[in-house]
């Protein structure tokens, strides 16, 4: 199927032609797998199309707020419970914690809170206790006058610049895989010198 895009069903004759487009995902370096031997090396060159790499959550710092408020109305809806939103020391304590869990912890952690939760915001109470520590990491942060916003550009410019080397640099497709419009995507590449590194690639 992967080699030819044509298949024969079980107990038939009739060949069939496949239009689909396969997607694979891991959590492990398949090029490291293939040289170990784990993974077979024509297999991996048959669906090393594109790729793309795809930071874990801890890197992805910008992205915590958006995936709560996403998880906060599915579950509020599952469960028949009524959340306004999270407050910010809350979502402070979110943005700082390390996420071994990734998405899936998210998630997790947000259900958790729509069941448990008494009020109406999702406060530091209703988030589990190696979570609530982190009011601690985000009050030092804030001694050293690192605001928000700072400690967020990192991790925000890493994440832009993976998503236009996975697009050669082209901004219409990588604002797209964003979801977010070109303008925006400029004024972030602006901001973060990265319009001035694509000219010097040439691209």
């Amino acid at each position: 199927v992967l080699q030819n895009r044509e298949f024969e069903p079980v107990g038939s004759n009739e060949t069939i032609t496949s239009r689909a487009r396969v997607i694979f995902a891991s959590n492990k370096d398949i090029e490291q797998e293939v040289q170990a031997g784990r993974f077979r090396e024509d297999l991996f060159y048959r669906i090393n199309v594109v790729t793309i790499n795809l930071p874990k959550l801890a890197d992805r710092v910008a992205d915590i707020e958006l995936l709560c408020r996403s998880f906060l109305e599915r579950y509020c809806e599952t469960h028949g419970r009524a959340k306004i939103g999270i407050d910010d020391e809350a979502l402070g304590c979110l943005r700082c914690y390390g996420w071994p869990g990734n998405v899936r912890e998210l998630e997790n952690v947000i259900e958790r809170a729509v069941l448990l939760g008494k009020g109406s915001y999702v406060d530091v109470n209703d988030l589990p206790p190696s979570i609530a520590s982190q009011r601690d990491v985000e009050k030092h942060l804030a001694s050293d006058g690192v605001s928000l916003k700072q400690s967020l550009e990192g991790p925000e410019k890493a994440f832009i610049r993976k998503a236009l080397e996975a697009n050669d640099w082209n901004r219409k497709n990588t604002a797209k895989l964003l979801d977010i419009n070109r303008t925006t995507l400029y004024k972030k590449m602006k901001r973060y010198g990265l319009e001035d590194e694509a000219q010097r690639l040439g691209l």
